[in-house]
């Protein structure tokens, strides 16, 4: 078994690493996936397999240094045998993408795959993982998927908001559904849900086998313990122990935060206040009347700066302690700080996000550096 694995990752980190060019690089990770799924297909009861599969799929597709081009190749592969006679367009490697869906939806369904063979295997662990960190493959991969769609700004899209059932079959970058919800926010209410039920009242053993769910009431803490037959103080530690190495608390406040739509409306009117800054609508207009009206960049970038003070204000605790959120803030707040520069403008004495940026000076450096690279990197 062992072997699936070793050979997979050899190929997908070390050989595709010795090439220079970003297409030869994903032709051998897409080799290193081709030979674990060969080996998860003969050895198709062995859950870990396939949960390595999902896996090497989410890592490499999604937060490897090349994966701004393996997103899109994955979904448009570079080499042109796999080019639509009809429309021209490159379309994916079926081998790794069958139907052509972003890289978390085809991971998540090998990490659902893997826990339906550990559902039917018969045993209580996983050989190769730890079972609490295993099991939460699927609803992780959703997580990382709405993340990426934040970060890449696409927020809607042609379609429907996928339900539970449908939403590994939504292959559209985003959607609406008839009350105008965002894609993203409906991935993060599923994954809250699936966080909270799905996984969170899975039945996993603990220290000296004892049953234990990592959401769990006072009252299921009790009944748990008596079925255990420990005392509550021992059920408690038994349960708090693997709370706290998964992270539990921080995903399901995290996942309830992202899809709060103040949340999205921050991320969504910065991403597209960026766009706006890259395209030149940046600078103020002047009127016919000879007065002058605010480019959309600043526009957009003010509505941001007032979604993250009500973001900060309604969940404080992820705004501290040098946060992606208190980043993407302080961020804004610079982009904000440049169109006033760009036009010779002077900023407003009391500006949203005016107290975070002035109290967090160590940052400011670090966020200028991302600002120049992102700014940069869009007018290319």
């Amino acid at each position: 078994m062992q072997i699936w694995k070793f050979q997979g990752w050899n190929l997908a980190y070390n050989v595709s690493r010795e090439w220079d060019k970003v297409d030869d690089r994903f032709y051998w990770v897409k080799e290193g996936i081709k030979f674990l799924q060969r080996g998860t297909s003969r050895n198709d009861t062995i859950p870990i397999l396939e949960h390595n599969v999902g896996e090497m799929i989410d890592k490499k597709m999604g937060i490897s240094d090349e994966k701004k081009f393996f997103r899109e190749f994955f979904l448009h592969d570079p080499d042109d045998k796999f080019k639509d006679k009809v429309t021209g367009i490159n379309g994916p490697d079926g081998e790794i993408n069958r139907e052509g869906l972003d890289s978390y939806l085809v991971a998540r369904r090998h990490f659902e795959d893997a826990n339906i063979k550990d559902d039917n295997d018969g045993l209580v662990e996983v050989r190769g993982m730890t079972h609490v960190f295993f099991r939460q493959g699927p609803v992780k991969s959703l997580m990382s998927y709405a993340e990426a769609l934040t970060k890449e700004g696409t927020f809607f899209g042609a379609g429907t908001t996928p339900t539970a059932a449908t939403v590994a079959d939504e292959s559209s970058a985003g959607a609406t559904d008839s009350v105008g919800e965002t894609l993203t926010a409906s991935i993060w209410k599923q994954a809250y849900d699936e966080w909270m039920n799905s996984y969170g009242k899975y039945e996993f053993l603990g220290l000296d086998n004892h049953k234990y769910m990592l959401n769990s009431s006072d009252e299921e803490l009790e009944t748990m313990a008596k079925a255990n037959g420990i005392d509550i103080g021992t059920q408690r530690r038994v349960w708090s122990g693997s709370v706290d190495m998964v992270h539990y608390r921080y995903w399901r406040d995290f996942a309830q935060t992202e899809a709060d739509p103040v949340t999205i409306e921050a991320h969504k009117s910065f991403s597209d206040a960026k766009k706006a800054y890259a395209e030149g609508r940046g600078y103020n207009i002047v009127l016919p009347d000879g007065t002058s009206q605010i480019s959309e960049a600043q526009r957009l970038l003010e509505i941001s700066m007032n979604r993250w003070v009500e973001a900060s204000a309604k969940y404080p605790k992820f705004f501290i302690d040098n946060s992606a959120y208190l980043e993407e803030a302080l961020l804004t707040t610079r982009y904000w700080k440049a169109v006033h520069q760009n036009n010779g403008t002077t900023e407003a004495t009391d500006y949203p996000l005016k107290a975070a940026w002035e109290s967090n000076p160590d940052m400011h450096l670090e966020v200028d550096r991302l600002f120049l690279q992102e700014s940069r990197s869009r007018k290319k």
